[in-house]
C-alpha cells in the first residue's frame, strides 16, 4: 500500500508475474476476479508481466495465430472492470533478441487500473522505458498531481436557449447603456451577457446533479404527504410542482453531461450520468495540453521512446530539382536520395509497365505463409482449402490494382500447384492433374479454382465498371477531370504518355465492349455516336462512316439529349440510312432520371468481380460424375481421391513403370497381377473382398465392370438424392476406393498391412458415423438394421 505525499488517498498496488503456460495464467486471472471485490471504493492499480497480450497487434513476428485461450485475458480485465492506464514509450515491452525472421516483439508489460483511482487521478501517466541489456522494458507509472484550481472558463451551455426566459435575458444585458467606441461597447456588452448566463447557471443548473438529488427528495416528501391527506389541494399542487421541477433538472443534467462527454448518440433517451462521468474523465485526462511541440519535438521523442530516425533505411525522393539542389537537401537531411517504385500499403507505386521483379514480394509472402503450415499433417483436401481460401486471397489486392506480368502468374500457380500435390516441400514434380484442368468448377470437372490470369481481367473490369457509373471515389474524379476530359471513354486514344496502368484500362476495352449495358434516362451522360447504347450494344461509329452520321447535322460529340425532345425521341428526319437504326429503338427516354449502366452478367444489375470472372472464364460441359463424387455430404478427402481416380491418374503401379520410376507393377494387394486402376478397382482379390461386402450393404445390384464402365453408371444410375440407397451408394464408393488406396500406401511407404476385413471393419464405422448425423427419421428401417444404427 502507498500513500502519495500530494493526496491522503491510500493506493494499493499489485505486481504482477503471468506464468508461461495458459493453464498458469487461468489462476492469475481468477485471483484478479476474486480481488476485484474488494478494492471497488479504493484505488487499486495492477501493473507487471502478465506474459500475455491483449490482441494480435501486441504482437510482431513468431506465432501469427490467435488461439482461444489468448482471449482470456482480455476478458478478465473486462470483467474486473479495469482500464489501461495511458502510456508513452515502447510498444512491446519484450523482445527475444533474436534477428532477422526469428526476431519475435510482444507487449506483455501492463499497467491497469481501476474506476476509483482513475478518479483520483485522472491524469496518471505510464512511461515504457528502452529495454537496454534486459529483454522486457521497464516502467514507470506516474501520479500527477492535479494542477492548481482555476476559475472555470465560460462556457456556452446549449440547454440555455430552450429556456423561455433566454431571449429576454440576452436582450436586456445587451440594451444596457454603455458608452466608449464601437469595438468596447460590443465587447462590454459580450461581458455583460456572459454574466447574465453565469447568475442564470448559478441559479438553476449549477452543481445540477446535487440539485437532482435534492429535487427528488422533495418530490418523495411531497408524495408522502400527498398520501396522507389525498385531498388537500395544496399538497396536491406542491407536488405536481415537485414532479415538474425534478423532470426539468433531470432534462437539464442530461444536456449537460451529454455536451460536456461529446456522446453524439444520447437519442435513445439513457440517463447513465456514471456513464457521462466516466466519459468527462477520460475526455479531460486525454484532452489537456501539457507540452508544446517545438523545433526539438523530436529529440525528446527520441529520448522518451527510445525510437530514433534511422539514416541508413530512410531515403528523400525528390522530382523537378536541379543537381545542385538536389545535393543541397540530401546533405541537409542525411539521408540517401531513393528511386522509385516506393511501396504503400505494400505495393508499389510506379507509372511504368509491373515486371516479375517487382512482384518478388508477393511471391515471397506466398511462399513464406505456406512454410507456416510445415508442421501440420495436411490431406489433399485440406491443401485444397488452404489454396482455394488463404493462398489465393494473398495475391487479390494485387491483382485488383495491377495486371500482373504472365511470369509472375505462371511462378504463383506454380507454387499453388505444387502445394497442392506435394505440400509445403514445394516441389514441381509429380503433379497428377494439369493445373489448367483444376480451374473449372466441381459442375465441371474441376476443384473449383479460380484461374488468376482471369480473376485479373474480372478486377480491372472494376475499374472500367467504377469509370463507367461515376463513382464518387477521388481516383474516378481525377481520371474524368484529367485523363479523359469530358471525351468518351469508349472511343478515347490511348496515349503513348500515359501510366502503364491506365493503358491497360484502356486497352481492356477491346474485350469487354458490349459486356455494360447503358441505360437512358435524361441522355445528357451518353454520347450519340461513340457510345454502346443501341439495342444489341452497337454504336453508330461502328455501323456507318463519318459522312453519314455528320450529314445529321449533329457534332462528333454529340449526346444523346441533342435527339430527345419533350421527353420524346426527335430522330433527325430524312435519313433513311440511319432509320432502320431509329426503329430498332424501341425504348423511351426518361427524362427525369440520369443516364446509368447495368451489369446484365448480375441479376441485381451491380457489378461483381465474381460475375465478372464467371462471365470471362472457360466453359465446359457438365461432368457427369459430379454428383457421384461431390454429393451433399460427401467426406473431402475421399471425394479428392475417388477425383483423381475417376481420370485414372493415381499413381499406380502400372503408370510409375511407364514413367521409368519402377521396374515392377505387381500388385502389392494380392501380389498376383499387374496393378492398373481396372485391377485395383475392383477386380483384385483384396479390394474385390473388402468392396464386395461393403456394396452390399447398399441393397443395390452392383454390375461387374471395368473401373470406367462402373463409373459411367453409377454416374448416371445414382442421381437421386432422395432416394437413400442412391445416397449411401455414393458414400460407399467413395469411402472403399479411399480405404483400398490407403491400404495400398500403407503397405509401400510404412510396411503396415491389414486385412480386407480389417480395412472393410474400419470403413463401415466411418459409414456409419456419417449416417449417425443425419436425420435419423429420414433413414428406412431397413438400412438402420443393415448398418446397426439406433431404431429409436
Amino acid at each position: 500500500m502507498l500513500l502519495p505525499l500530494s493526496s491522503n488517498t491510500s493506493l494499493k498496488i499489485t505486481f504482477v508475474y503471468g506464468l508461461n503456460t495458459p493453464a498458469g495464467r487461468g489462476r492469475l486471472w481468477d485471483y484478479i476476479l476474486r480481488q476485484t471485490p474488494q478494492f471497488s471504493s479504493s484505488p487499486w492499480v495492477l501493473m507487471g508481466d502478465f506474459n500475455a497480450t491483449l490482441k494480435a497487434t501486441d504482437r510482431s513476428g513468431g506465432d501469427t495465430n490467435w488461439y482461444s485461450h489468448l482471449e482470456d485475458f482480455g476478458s478478465c480485465i473486462h470483467d474486473a472492470e479495469l482500464s489501461h492506464i495511458p502510456y508513452s514509450g515502447l510498444k512491446f515491452s519484450w523482445h527475444n533478441g533474436q534477428l532477422g525472421k526469428d526476431a519475435i516483439m510482444k507487449k506483455l508489460d501492463w499497467i491497469f487500473g481501476n474506476f476509483p483511482f482513475l478518479s483520483n487521478w485522472p491524469a496518471a501517466h505510464a512511461n515504457f522505458l528502452p529495454r537496454d541489456h534486459s529483454d522486457h522494458s521497464a516502467m514507470i507509472l506516474a501520479l500527477t498531481p492535479p494542477s492548481p484550481r482555476m476559475p472555470a472558463p465560460f462556457k456556452f451551455l446549449n440547454m440555455w436557449a430552450d429556456r423561455m426566459d433566454f431571449q429576454d435575458i440576452v436582450k436586456a444585458a445587451w440594451q444596457s447603456p454603455v458608452n466608449g467606441n464601437p469595438m468596447y461597447r460590443f465587447t462590454s456588452k459580450l461581458q455583460l451577457i456572459k454574466h447574465a448566463l453565469k447568475a442564470l447557471h448559478r441559479n438553476n443548473s449549477s452543481h445540477i446533479s446535487a440539485r437532482v438529488a435534492e429535487a427528488k427528495t422533495r418530490w418523495n416528501f411531497a408524495q408522502v404527504l400527498l398520501d396522507e391527506s389525498p385531498t388537500s389541494e395544496d399538497l396536491l399542487a406542491a407536488e405536481r410542482e415537485c414532479a415538474v421541477l425534478y423532470s426539468q433538472l433531470c432534462k437539464d443534467e442530461e444536456a449537460i453531461f451529454k455536451q460536456r462527454s461529446r456522446i453524439q448518440w444520447l437519442k435513445l433517451g439513457d440517463r447513465n450520468t456514471k456513464f457521462f462521468h466516466r466519459s468527462l474523465l477520460h475526455r479531460q485526462s486525454r484532452n489537456g495540453i501539457h507540452v508544446l511541440a517545438d523545433e526539438t519535438a523530436m529529440d525528446s521523442f527520441s529520448k522518451i521512446s527510445g525510437l530514433a530516425i534511422n539514416h541508413d533505411k530512410s531515403y528523400v525522393f525528390l522530382s523537378g530539382v536541379d543537381p545542385d539542389l538536389r545535393i543541397a537537401i540530401t546533405n541537409q537531411l542525411s539521408f540517401k536520395p531513393g528511386t522509385l517504385p516506393v511501396k504503400y500499403l505494400g505495393v508499389p507505386l510506379i507509372s511504368t509497365r509491373l515486371t516479375y521483379q517487382n512482384c518478388v514480394a508477393l511471391i515471397d509472402r506466398i511462399t513464406s505463409r505456406i512454410k507456416v503450415w510445415t508442421s501440420a499433417s495436411l490431406t489433399y483436401a485440406g491443401r485444397l482449402q488452404l489454396v482455394k481460401s488463404t493462398l489465393f486471397s494473398i495475391q487479390v489486392y494485387w491483382s485488383s490494382m495491377f495486371i500482373l506480368p504472365c511470369a509472375t502468374v505462371k511462378k504463383i500457380e506454380s507454387i499453388l500447384s505444387a502445394f497442392l500435390w506435394k505440400g509445403t516441400a514445394l516441389t514441381h514434380t509429380g503433379a497428377k492433374v494439369a493445373w489448367t484442368s483444376l480451374c473449372y468448377p466441381l459442375q465441371e470437372g474441376g476443384l473449383g479454382i479460380k484461374s488468376i490470369k482471369t480473376w485479373n481481367k474480372a478486377a480491372l473490369l472494376k475499374h472500367v465498371w467504377r469509370l463507367l457509373s461515376e463513382g464518387t471515389s477521388l481516383w474516378v474524379s481525377w481520371v474524368h477531370s484529367v485523363l479523359l476530359r469530358r471525351r468518351c471513354f469508349w472511343y478515347t486514344n490511348v496515349p503513348s504518355s500515359s501510366s502503364w496502368s491506365w493503358r491497360k484500362i484502356l486497352q481492356s476495352r477491346r474485350w469487354c465492349k458490349g459486356m455494360f449495358t447503358p441505360c437512358i434516362g435524361n441522355g445528357r451522360d451518353t454520347f450519340l455516336w461513340l457510345d454502346y447504347w443501341l439495342p444489341d450494344n452497337k454504336r453508330f461509329c461502328d455501323l456507318f462512316p463519318f459522312r453519314v452520321l455528320s450529314s445529321t447535322g449533329l457534332p462528333w460529340d454529340a449526346k444523346v439529349s441533342d435527339i430527345i425532345s419533350d421527353g420524346r425521341w426527335a430522330f433527325p428526319p430524312r435519313h433513311p440510312d440511319l432509320q432502320p437504326v431509329w426503329n430498332s429503338i424501341l425504348s423511351q427516354p426518361r427524362p427525369h432520371l440520369c443516364d446509368y449502366y447495368t451489369w446484365p452478367a448480375h441479376s441485381s444489375g451491380n457489378f461483381s468481380i465474381d460475375s465478372a470472372w464467371e462471365l470471362l472464364r472457360d466453359s465446359r460441359p457438365l461432368d457427369s460424375l459430379y454428383h457421384l463424387i461431390w454429393f451433399q455430404g460427401h467426406i473431402p478427402r475421399q471425394a479428392f481421391i475417388l477425383w483423381i481416380a475417376s481420370m485414372e491418374r493415381l499413381h499406380t503401379m502400372d503408370r510409375l513403370t511407364s514413367f521409368g520410376i519402377i521396374s515392377s507393377s505387381t500388385c502389392v494387394l494380392c501380389g498376383m497381377h499387374n496393378e492398373t486402376h481396372d485391377h485395383l478397382f475392383f477386380q483384385c482379390t483384396y479390394s474385390s473382398t473388402l468392396w464386395g461386402n461393403i456394396s452390399a450393404k447398399t441393397l443395390i445390384a452392383w454390375p461387374s465392370l471395368t473401373w470406367n464402365g462402373l463409373l459411367l453408371w453409377a454416374g448416371s444410375t445414382l442421381r437421386n438424392n432422395k432416394e437413400f440407397s442412391h445416397i449411401i451408394a455414393r458414400l460407399v464408393l467413395s469411402t472403399s476406393v479411399y480405404f483400398i488406396w490407403f491400404e495400398r500406401n500403407n503397405r509401400i511407404f510404412n510396411k503396415v498391412f491389414k486385412t480386407a476385413k480389417e480395412r472393410m471393419d474400419e470403413a463401415i464405422d466411418l459409414i456409419r458415423i456419417c449416417l449417425l448425423e443425419k436425420d435419423q427419421t429420414k433413414i428406412p428401417g431397413t438400412f438402420k438394421c443393415i448398418w446397426s444404427l439406433p431404431r429409436s
